[in-house]
């Protein structure tokens, strides 16, 4: 068995030519030398320190782009760093002559999932399926098609992570699962869901001037209008579904059958816009966002003067029921933020970041008749995102970065998701 003659990675000098686990003896950095084969195959160098920068840098690059405190910062890397190093002795010690490739991937795959496990519990998401879809829009309430108690959401869907295409689907309100998926519409900024009313899933293609509606009761049935120019504003009542395009022109859509007719009601939404989020500098939030079910009413504020933490207030009929304040700013930060809640049976949900968090996202239950907390959920890798929110008659949905998440009112946990 021949070694070729390698330099210590630490400070370059000259090893001693013994394969296996050799120690400078100049900076005493330990290093595994992998022996040459018959097919004179190049030396593999693997150094514990080596090992444990490249642990550390992965370390940092996902520490880098979430949003965790000082402590866990420094524990991941520790954590992992020790991971690797156990792995690399164990592996050694049952074979002294140097297995220090297969070494060096077993450590890096247990320093992996350490890394995965303790940003867990940091509160970061790490995607466990980077194959699972991916949800490519604001998500929209439906009718409960299948009649379980559940309304149906519709979204964009996408077949992966690395997959950036818009393809309308219907979910199951009750569990997630995909009930119906149509043809891609393509992708990029300028395909939009509309949320116009829940009998239809209603999406715009800007780039083709192309209108897709497809009845949620009957997938079958779809309505396909080539628009004259871009589609700047729309608008939904009870009979009709407005357009109006670049151009100035309009068009009327029936919600029985999407056949032509004129609407009353005038088009003043944007496409691109979500509908159930108050979003803006925190000036403008000022005002609040209400939100009713039933004889009850709530309102979402920020407090004034001084830092904007959220305030919330509950009314039945006319009666003052409470006016709480939150340890938690507006989703995104108290710069430019979004006021986000929804209203369930005996329970209000408010989304919120921690202070000094933008990223961050926490939702809290609120007790319907006294505004004490009943439950408290952190959703890892928001973001600061939230894009549209529902009370389905049996849970919270709420679409978060490429994610659709039904919460569980009652309890605050997690129902079902769908993407990563």
């Amino acid at each position: 068995m021949k070694v070729q003659t390698v330099q210590c990675p630490g400070c370059g000098a000259d090893l001693p030519p013994n394969a296996g686990t050799v120690t400078c003896e100049y900076c005493g950095k330990r290093t595994v030398l992998r022996p040459t084969g018959e097919m004179r195959r190049p030396v593999v160098v693997v150094s514990d320190g080596d090992v444990q920068k490249r642990t550390n840098k992965m370390v940092a690059v996902i520490v880098g782009v979430s949003v965790i405190g000082m402590i866990p910062a420094i524990i991941i890397p520790i954590v992992a760093t020790q991971t690797a190093e156990s792995a690399i002795e164990a592996s050694m010690a049952g074979n002294p002559a140097g297995t220090a490739a297969s070494a060096a991937e077993g450590a890096a795959d247990q320093a992996r999932r350490a890394i995965e496990q303790a940003l867990g519990k940091a509160g970061v998401h790490v995607p466990q399926n980077t194959n699972a879809p991916r949800v490519r829009s604001r998500i929209c309430l439906l009718d409960d098609v299948n009649g379980d108690g559940a309304a149906e959401v519709s979204a964009f869907l996408s077949a992966n992570s690395s997959d950036q295409t818009k393809t309308p689907a219907i979910l199951d309100g009750a569990n997630g699962n995909v009930l119906w998926q149509g043809e891609s519409l393509g992708q990029g900024t300028h395909v939009h869901l509309l949320c116009a009313g829940t009998r239809w899933v209603t999406a715009v293609n800007n780039d083709s001037f192309q209108l897709l509606m497809v009845d949620a009761h009957d997938t079958t049935k779809q309505v396909r209008r080539a628009l004259s120019d871009e589609l700047d504003f729309y608008g939904v009542d009870d009979d009709c579904l407005a357009f109006k395009t670049s151009d100035n022109r309009t068009l009327g859509l029936s919600t029985e059958d999407g056949s032509e007719r004129s609407c009353e009601i005038r088009a003043r939404r944007r496409p691109h816009i979500e509908d159930t989020t108050t979003c803006g500098i925190i000036s403008t939030l000022r005002r609040g966002a209400t939100f009713e079910l039933d004889d009850h009413t709530y309102k979402i504020d920020t407090r004034r003067p001084g830092t904007p933490f959220l305030q919330v207030s509950a009314k039945q009929g006319r009666r003052d029921l409470w006016d709480v304040p939150l340890r938690l700013v507006p989703v995104s930060g108290e710069a430019i933020g979004c006021l986000v809640g929804a209203a369930a049976p005996g329970v209000f949900t408010v989304f919120g970041s921690p202070r000094g968090n933008d990223h961050g996202l926490t939702v809290l239950g609120l007790n319907a008749d006294s505004g004490t907390e009943r439950w408290s959920l952190d959703i890892a890798g928001a973001y600061g995102q939230v894009n549209e929110i529902y009370y389905n008659g049996r849970y919270v949905v709420v679409g978060v970065m490429d994610r659709a998440i039904a919460i569980d009112p009652a309890s605050g946990q997690i129902a079902w998701q769908l993407g990563g």
